[in-house]
C-alpha cells in the first residue's frame, strides 16, 4: 500500500511535470510560462484522484494499533 501511495502522490506527478516541461520548452522559449503550464497540468491529475476518492478508500485501509506496553 505504501508503494502505491508514493506512486500516486509523488512519482506520477513528477513525471507529468518533467515530461510536460520538456515538451513545452521545445514549443516555447519562455521558461516561466512553460513551468507554470506544466504545474497547471497537475490540476486535472489531482482532480481525477479527488473523483476516485471512494475507489482509493477501498484500496487503502489504515488501522491504528496501540504501542506495546
Amino acid at each position: 500500500m505504501g508503494g502505491m501511495a508514493v506512486l500516486l502522490a509523488f512519482i506520477i506527478p513528477f513525471f507529468i511535470v518533467v515530461i510536460s516541461i520538456f515538451i513545452l520548452m521545445a514549443l516555447w522559449s519562455n521558461e516561466l510560462l512553460s513551468a507554470l503550464c506544466s504545474l497547471a497540468f497537475l490540476l486535472p491529475y489531482y482532480y481525477i484522484l479527488r473523483i476516485k476518492k471512494e475507489w482509493l478508500g477501498k484500496k487503502f485501509a489504515f488501522t491504528i494499533q496501540p504501542v506495546g506496553d
